[in-house]
């Protein structure tokens, strides 16, 4: 069930992806916002990104 912030979070976090990342990893580059659905499970990330930091990709996975 969403929470109150969970649909604002999600408007920030789509509008202002890079942001939200420089915020969260120091250097990361945003590359691209991935599914939100985990195939192998029956669960749902809030959100999921590709990021690059000091040249290794890596996910960030958002939960509010």
């Amino acid at each position: 069930m969403p929470k109150p912030w969970d649909d604002t979070m999600k408007r920030l976090i789509r509008a202002y992806p890079q942001h939200f990342v420089s915020w969260v990893l120091k250097g990361a580059i945003f590359k691209a916002a991935l599914s939100i659905e985990l195939k192998n499970w029956t669960r749902e990330a809030d959100f999921l990104l590709d990021v690059i930091q000091n040249e290794r990709q890596m996910l960030i996975h958002m939960e509010f």
